[in-house]
């Protein structure tokens, strides 16, 4: 889903300043309790919520359109422009997963372990770059010109359709 995620939270980007780096780098606290803050309790919370509450109100109708809404709802949940997109699309995911599994401790991991590897990435790129003795920042995708712009959003795009073609065969596959 990582591919998936970073093309779907990039296109936000192009238009918004994001708030949510900011409002990471504020929280100053070791690795491990940022892990409990960023992956363990929105994995608990969150998913008790969404994937617990929400969908037990859509036994009734297919799970394709129970997984439109909740993710739907999870999207809007976020109540950040830049979040969602791809937390619409995790969210409609997260459903499959309990679904197919019969279980939200399902969705639960998967959601712990994409916003562990999402913070533990942007925390090894940040020391890297700290690393190089340099006060440039990395330009946001919203300040660059419009080549680098296309050719940043096409790489991301096709890792996102290779991660969906993936994300697809998986969830039918597990169907079966």
């Amino acid at each position: 889903c990582q591919p998936l995620m970073s093309f779907l939270g990039l296109i936000p980007q192009m238009f918004f300043k994001s708030n949510v780096e900011a409002a990471i780098e504020s929280m100053k606290a070791p690795y491990v309790v940022m892990i409990l803050i960023i992956g363990l309790t929105p994995a608990i919370c969150e998913e008790t919520v969404m994937r617990g509450v929400v969908l037990s109100g859509y036994k009734n109708v297919s799970v394709k359109k129970a997984a439109l809404m909740n993710g739907f709802l999870f999207g809007i949940f976020h109540l950040n422009p830049e979040q969602f997109l791809y937390a619409f699309a995790l969210g409609f995911i997260f459903v499959y997963l309990v679904y197919i599994t019969k279980s939200i401790f399902a969705s639960m991991l998967c959601h712990f372990m994409v916003n562990s590897i999402n913070y533990s990435v942007s925390t090894l790129l940040t020391k890297a770059t700290s690393t190089l003795k340099t006060t440039a920042k990395q330009p946001e995708i919203r300040n660059l010109p419009l080549n680098s712009k296309l050719i940043v959003f096409f790489f991301w795009l096709i890792l996102a359709s290779i991660s969906v073609i993936l994300i697809i065969t998986v969830i039918k596959e597990l169907i079966k």
